[in-house]
């Protein structure tokens, strides 16, 4: 009888940490009472950090050469002749 009711309680002990550790994983870094969304409208204060917006700026230089014929620019990366006169382009 009393095999029984130890193996009972410790069934029960195991249900109970069964359903703590899955409340802890669902909940975890929540504060009770507060949704997610709390904050999201308030400025924030000096001991709050302001989020840091990184950007990356990517330039390209274009280098164009004149046609040597009527003097177009001409991007030699992209053209292989003159858009306007079609000469090709000599780049020696």
């Amino acid at each position: 009888m009393s095999l029984i009711i130890a193996l009972f309680i410790s069934v029960i002990i195991g249900l109970v940490v069964l359903v703590a550790d899955v409340v802890y994983f669902f909940y975890r870094g929540k504060s009770a009472g507060k949704s997610d969304y709390a904050g999201l409208n308030e400025m924030p204060n000096e001991s709050q950090e302001p989020a840091v917006q990184r950007e990356t700026i990517i330039q390209r230089e274009v280098v164009k050469i004149p046609c040597k014929y009527c003097k177009t620019l001409i991007d030699p990366l992209r053209d292989k002749s003159c858009p306007n006169c079609g000469a090709p382009i000599d780049l020696t």
